[in-house]
């Protein structure tokens, strides 16, 4: 789970039914047996959800948002060369 992670870390954002795809595909990889609805659904429960927050204090686990248009245009190097020099 190294890349939930160091996704957080780059401001990145996953939403939780990314993450419990995620964990069912990871946790199918290695071989963990699953519960049947894990199966039927191919997608890990909410508890897991839950378990790994509270095992990864330093992540916050939150719905993701849009950027605006303007706020994703308006990173340039420009920009952030002025941001720097004052």
């Amino acid at each position: 789970m190294e890349y939930v992670i160091k996704y957080s870390k780059l401001n990145y954002g996953m939403t939780y039914k990314q993450f419990r795809q995620l964990a069912y595909g990871y946790g199918r990889r290695l071989l963990i047996k699953f519960p049947g609805t894990y199966i039927d659904n191919k997608i890990a429960g909410i508890d897991c959800l839950s378990g790994f927050g509270e095992r990864h204090k330093e992540l916050t686990l939150r719905k993701t948002e849009n950027s605006s248009l303007f706020r994703t245009t308006a990173i340039n190097t420009t920009n952030v060369m002025e941001y720097f020099d004052t």
